[in-house]
């Protein structure tokens, strides 16, 4: 599994590269994280195109007409899209060179347009497709709403599964952007089975990845006595004790949002690159509980994640665990679970997600991996 930091220095590369039409016979040449990327890359082209009406209106009259010359173009624009004034250049730029680009389209002389096999098959994938109009505009070729539409043709997900496919940070705040705008325009809906009506005491709790890391950090100063690391060194250890926790690497985001939690709750110095930790302050948040604060705490440790169920095992009343949940919180020692929301394909999600699927089909074969 490639950092995302590698990730991102990749498609930037790849960006800035025409495709060079990949062909089974010398796909040995090319390693397998390549061609996926360039898949991911090529895919996000296509999409980028296709979202365009105009460019799809040609794409359509072609695929009926196997060829027109600019002229042609020119008219039916006129015609189907009520275009009174545009150039030829226009046409040219802003709607045929997008899918020369792809190899939708081949311009086999000055002025004269031919739809390919290709080309076909993206215009079979999309013919019907209404909605298309109204996915956003792919930026940077992050191409996460399509994604997430691909992810759950598979069948309904949760949060943590959907974050954990996308490869996203420890913060929720990203995937509930792409879920909103999604449930904004009716392509998913959004099920809370377990606590449709958000009543507080049917809440989850889990422990934070924080706290996971106090005590690792912790554990580490009193076994070596050393008090300053290097980032490297952090994700290192980090990651030797995610793999055991989580059965995960730890994503080098991560990892620095750990480190800037430190330095903002004051345990951690950044000087000239390196961390030094004052375990005094370090470990503040767990070392300065109340007893009851503790039982709560050791109670979430051995499993019993919904407020009910620790509101009964701690034979405190509901009010003072709500409480103590808040407190635990703010200290960044336990986190409300999201687990229980599920997020699941509309019918008119369907459609889409299997126009996608259809698409990234073509793009794979095209490029040279057949998926």
């Amino acid at each position: 599994m490639i950092f995302r930091r590698w990730e991102s220095v990749l498609l930037k590369y790849i960006e800035g590269r025409k495709y060079m039409g990949i062909r089974k016979n010398n796909q040995t040449s090319y390693s397998h994280t390549y061609i996926e990327n360039n898949i991911v890359q090529f895919f996000g082209r296509i999409i980028y195109a296709i979202k365009n009406r105009r460019r799809r209106l040609i794409l359509k009259a072609l695929a009926e007409s196997e060829s027109m010359n600019i002229r042609e173009i020119k008219k039916c624009l006129q015609e189907k899209d009520f275009v009174k004034k545009i150039s030829i250049t226009k046409i040219r730029n802003r709607y045929l060179n997008p899918w020369l680009e792809v190899r939708v389209l081949q311009e086999k002389e000055k002025g004269l347009y031919k739809i390919t096999t290709f080309g076909k098959n993206i215009n079979k994938a999309i013919s019907g497709i209404k909605e298309i109009d109204l996915l956003p505009m792919p930026i940077r070729q992050k191409l996460y709403p399509e994604f997430v539409l691909l992810v759950l043709r598979d069948g309904r997900k949760t949060y943590k599964e959907l974050k954990l496919t996308l490869n996203l940070s420890d913060s929720y705040k990203v995937i509930h952007k792409i879920i909103k705008r999604l449930e904004n325009t009716n392509f998913v809906e959004i099920c809370h089975p377990h606590n449709l009506l958000r009543v507080p005491y049917l809440f989850h709790f889990t422990l934070s990845f924080y706290y996971y890391f106090i005590e690792i950090i912790k554990n580490y100063i009193e076994k070596t006595g050393r008090s300053w690391f290097t980032e490297y060194s952090v994700v290192r250890l980090l990651n030797q004790k995610w793999l055991s926790i989580f059965d995960r690497t730890m994503d080098l985001d991560e990892a620095r949002n750990l480190l800037e939690k430190g330095i903002e709750m004051g345990g951690i110095i950044k000087t000239n690159g390196s961390y030094e930790i004052s375990i005094r302050d370090f470990i503040a948040p767990t070392r300065d509980l109340t007893s009851s604060e503790k039982k709560i705490l050791d109670l979430i440790k051995d499993g019993y994640s919904q407020c009910s169920t620790i509101t009964a095992k701690s034979g405190f009343y509901r009010t003072s665990v709500n409480k103590i949940l808040k407190r635990l919180e703010k200290r960044n020692l336990v986190k409300k679970d999201v687990e229980y929301v599920i997020v699941e394909l509309t019918e008119k999600g369907k459609r889409l997600a299997d126009s996608l699927f259809k698409i990234k089909e073509y793009v794979a074969q095209e490029v040279g991996l057949g998926v």
